[in-house]
Parts: C-alpha cells; sequence; structure tokens
C-alpha cells in the first residue's frame, strides 16, 4: 500500500533519498513488474463494496504489469528534481552485498526467491468487483507533495525500518562500478 500518508516510508524513502540526488544504487532490472496500490484507490474500492453488502477475498493490488520497478523509480526522480542518478544493480549483485528486497530496498523483491512472486498475483477478482489503480506518476506526484507539505511522518516502532544505511549504499555502488 503506497501513496500519500503511508506510514510504512517504502515509497516516502525513496522520494527522500532520490531528493537527496547524487548516485542512487536502484535494483533492477529495469523492466521488473510491479504491483501495488495506492491507498486511496483501496479505500474507494473498500467503501464502494461495503455499500453494496458484497464480500469476498480480493487481492486488491494493481494488476501485473501496471508499473515497473524502473518507471516508479525514473518518474520519482524526475518528480523531485534532486538530479539523483540512477545506477542499476542486478539482483546478484543486490545479493553479492547482502542487502535484501522489499526492507532495504523497499518495494522491489528480486525475480527469484521466496518473495519473487510478489508482484505477480491474481487481481481479477477484485478489478471484477471495480477495483481501479490509479497511475504510478500520480501516486509519486501525491505522495511528494505530502512529504513537502508534512515532512517524513515519524518511524514506526511497531516494525523494522526501510531503507538502505550509507554502508549498504557505498556497497551497492562499488560493486556497480
Amino acid at each position: 500500500i503506497l501513496g500519500p500518508y503511508e506510514d510504512i516510508g517504502r515509497l516516502p524513502w525513496w522520494l527522500e533519498r532520490l531528493a537527496r540526488g547524487g548516485r542512487v544504487p536502484t535494483p533492477g532490472p529495469p523492466d521488473r513488474p510491479l504491483q501495488y496500490v495506492d491507498a486511496r484507490d483501496l479505500a474507494g474500492f473498500l467503501l464502494d463494496n461495503a455499500e453494496q453488502a458484497a464480500g469476498g477475498t480480493f487481492n486488491t493490488v494493481s494488476r501485473p504489469g501496471h508499473t515497473t520497478i524502473g518507471e516508479l523509480l525514473e518518474t520519482a526522480a524526475a518528480t523531485v528534481g534532486g538530479g539523483a542518478e540512477l545506477v542499476w544493480v542486478s539482483p546478484a549483485t543486490v545479493d553479492e552485498a547482502g542487502v535484501s528486497g522489499w526492507t532495504e530496498l523497499p518495494i522491489w523483491v528480486p525475480p527469484t526467491g521466496e518473495l519473487a512472486a510478489l508482484h505477480d498475483g491474481d487481481v481479477s477478482a477484485a478489478y471484477a468487483r471495480g477495483l481501479r489503480c490509479r497511475p504510478v506518476a500520480d501516486t509519486i506526484r501525491d505522495t511528494w507533495d505530502w512529504l513537502r507539505r508534512d515532512g517524513m511522518p515519524p518511524a514506526r516502532t511497531d516494525r523494522p525500518g526501510v531503507g538502505l544505511s550509507p554502508e549498504q549504499e557505498q556497497r551497492l555502488l562499488s560493486a556497480a562500478g
């Protein structure tokens, strides 16, 4: 779940990091598909279905191929305007550097391993019930506007933090060349 007021910090972490500029290790391949849902789209889906007294089990994220890690990070870099240079690193390089997907590289998971299918869910039931997901550019723009207006939310104490440490970032950049 991404979008304004996201308090886990996945998209906010990327936006803040890209806004600082410089070389930013970005997990590839750039065409790796992502599935997520903007919190506002999820809320609309839930309210519409509650109003209709509709029940069921739904995988409520965007369709496979809605966006890619490349489109998300390139759009984010352009939106924040920090002059970041995206330095694409392979999943093997991420693994060799001892960096994990999802938490240390938020939103992204490697194309192999236990989380590989995370961005490959069947969402046909949710779409049949009316789920609609806004374009990634809208989610990024509105999240950035929220962060500029209100600042980064306080870190949650009930969950591990997200994002790369400076040491992990340097290891990835060194490995990427």
